[in-house]
């Protein structure tokens, strides 16, 4: 099975979503992944591997769009 990729749009707003609900089983659910992967994000970002964003400001982006790009 090949592995999916995922924008860098699309895993800033699964952080943002894990963040304001501090709930990343429900985030998981939600977007259909793993936890193990909303985890590993929140990590990257917190290391500094998306650059120097502020999730907390990001607008919010429409879930069908970002799901269809997976």
């Amino acid at each position: 099975m090949k592995r999916k990729r995922y924008s860098k749009e699309f895993k800033l707003q699964i952080i943002k979503d894990a963040l304001e609900t501090n709930n990343t089983a429900l985030v998981a659910r939600r977007y259909d992944l793993n936890a193990n992967m909303v985890h590993r994000c929140i990590r990257e970002y917190y290391n500094g591997h998306y650059g120097n964003v502020d999730v907390a400001v990001l607008p919010d982006f429409d879930a069908k769009k970002l799901t269809s790009e997976k």
